[in-house]
């Protein structure tokens, strides 16, 4: 049962991902989180990590 729900779960993992790459490929000017985050730290002097940003 644990096995199917982890099947399941890498699926919608790989259709998530699929579908960015997608919406990427559709926007020219798409930016990834890691860049913006890297232009943020760059242009105001501080070290943010994604990590950071999403536990507070």
């Amino acid at each position: 049962m644990n096995e199917n729900l982890e099947q399941i779960e890498a699926l919608e993992d790989a259709k998530e991902i699929a579908e960015v790459e997608r919406i990427k490929a559709e926007n020219e000017g798409f930016a990834s989180l890691e860049k913006v985050v890297q232009n943020y730290n760059a242009l105001h002097g501080t070290a943010f990590t994604i990590e950071e940003l999403q536990h507070g």
